[in-house]
């Protein structure tokens, strides 16, 4: 942060320069995030309504997914769409510098990308399938989701020729990782449930 960005006011009887609060300076660093947040979720929302079929609108949900409409509106999720036959609760995050990669799968079962599968999950209304999406800004846009033995999802992958891997963890699962621009890449009736 540059000295010049960091006065925040000036003492109105002695003109001295005051330095911003911590809670000042984290409260800028979260507004920061909560736009590029807004930024990703309208981009991909945005390439969603292009790929997806039928003219249906795709939106970036209200607060994030944190709207007070969200019960009774069908408003889960960061995007929210009119389409009848979106399989998906998205769970969008634009994560430059929260996690260090996709090697996180191994080394951290606290670390951010299990954070957020679990808020996928837990959030996910019972009609729909939880899909978390997430980059980092020197990787592709990537896709999570939870997966069973009788699990289509994988069938889908191999039909589109699209790379992906799986992994176990002993108290979450079986999810499959794939890249973003694959699967939009593909017919979205492959994706239809």
């Amino acid at each position: 942060m540059s000295a010049k960005s960091r006065v925040a006011v000036k003492c109105p009887e002695c003109k001295h320069a005051f330095i911003p609060s911590k809670e000042e300076v984290q409260s800028r660093a979260g507004a920061s995030s909560r736009r590029k947040g807004a930024a990703f979720e309208n981009r991909l929302a945005k390439r969603f309504a292009k790929w997806w079929p039928g003219g249906y609108e795709f939106k970036r949900t209200p607060m994030s997914g944190g709207s007070a409409l969200k019960i009774g509106w069908g408003l889960a999720g960061d995007i929210a769409t009119t389409a009848p036959d979106f399989p998906w609760h998205l769970e969008l995050k634009n994560a430059p510098g929260s996690f260090a990669g996709l090697h996180q799968f191994y080394t951290a079962s606290n670390g951010a990308l299990w954070k957020w599968l679990d808020q996928a999950k837990t959030e996910c209304p019972e009609n729909k399938t939880p899909l978390l999406i997430f980059n980092r800004f020197d990787q592709p846009t990537y896709c999570a989701q939870h997966i069973s033995w009788d699990n289509t999802v994988l069938n889908k992958l191999q039909a589109i020729g699209a790379n992906y891997f799986t992994y176990m963890e002993k108290e979450r699962g079986m999810y499959v990782i794939w890249c973003f621009d694959d699967m939009l890449n593909s017919d979205p009736g492959v994706w239809k449930v």
